[in-house]
């Protein structure tokens, strides 16, 4: 019991030591990260009662885009349900729209193919009882 009671001694006296002894100090990527996140936040003022920006808010990077502003949000949001990536195309946002209307397309060729594929199995698993398991298939679907 005395053992058990000096190793809890002996720990409460190193973890208070070496939690001193460590200095936090951030990476230079970390330093860059910070600086950068300061530098495009510095125009906005968070937290009041009225909205109020310096800067709009845009996309990729823009920051004092008035034509955002005039773009119904909305409208973006009827046209992306329409069609994903409508609503990147009427923000202004060109390579997104392209990248959603590419995904749309790969998305609906894979869907016909499988489709398709899948009609063709079942045609041939009929045929395949037909002649091997003796069904008789004449007059029914």
């Amino acid at each position: 019991m005395t053992r058990i009671l000096q190793i809890i001694v002996v720990l409460l006296c190193i973890i208070p030591l070496t939690g001193q002894a460590v200095q936090m100090q951030d990476e230079p990527l970390q330093q860059a990260v910070r600086n950068n996140i300061t530098e495009q936040y510095s125009g906005y003022v968070f937290n009041t009662e009225q909205p109020v920006a310096s800067k709009a808010i845009g996309w990729e990077g823009d920051t004092g885009s008035a034509e955002m502003n005039e773009k119904s949000l909305y409208k973006a949001a009827g046209y992306s349900l329409l069609l994903p990536g409508l609503g990147q195309y009427y923000n202004g946002h060109k390579t997104k729209a392209k990248l959603f209307f590419g995904a749309e397309a790969i998305t609906w060729a894979a869907f016909i193919a499988f489709r398709t594929y899948g009609g063709w199995k079942k045609d041939d698993y009929i045929r395949f009882g037909n002649v091997n398991a003796g069904a008789h298939l004449d007059g029914k679907d």
